[in-house]
C-alpha cells in the first residue's frame, strides 16, 4: 500500500508541480495512475477499497503514512546527494501508457 501511495503521490506532485491544467493534463495523471497500478499489479478498484478500509484505521493509515513519509524523505536526500538514479524509480514505466 505504501510504495503505491509513494508512486501516487509523486505522479500527482509532476502534474501539481506544472501550474498547468488542461484535459492533456488529466488525461497524463489518468495514465500515470493506470500505469502506477500496472505496475504494483494491482486493480485500480481493488486499491480504492484497501484505501477505504484503511481511511477508517486510523492507526494503520498512520502507519503506512509515516513510511510513505519515511520514503519520500530517502528519495529527496539521493536526489539532493546526487546518488538519485532516476531509473530506479521507474519513471519511464509510468510514461509507457500515453
Amino acid at each position: 500500500m505504501s510504495s503505491i501511495l509513494v508512486d501516487l503521490h509523486l505522479s500527482e506532485a509532476m502534474v501539481n508541480a506544472t501550474n498547468e491544467v488542461n484535459d492533456s493534463f488529466i488525461q497524463l495523471s489518468v495514465n500515470r495512475n493506470a500505469a502506477i497500478y500496472k505496475k504494483h499489479g494491482v486493480q485500480e478498484e481493488n486499491f480504492r477499497t484497501s484505501f477505504e478500509y484503511y481511511k477508517l484505521q486510523p492507526m494503520e493509515i498512520d502507519s503506512i503514512y509515516t513510511d510513505i513519509i519515511q520514503q519520500l524523505i530517502d528519495i529527496q536526500v539521493k536526489q539532493s546527494s546526487g546518488s538519485f538514479n532516476r531509473n530506479s524509480f521507474k519513471h519511464d514505466t509510468l510514461s509507457q501508457n500515453r
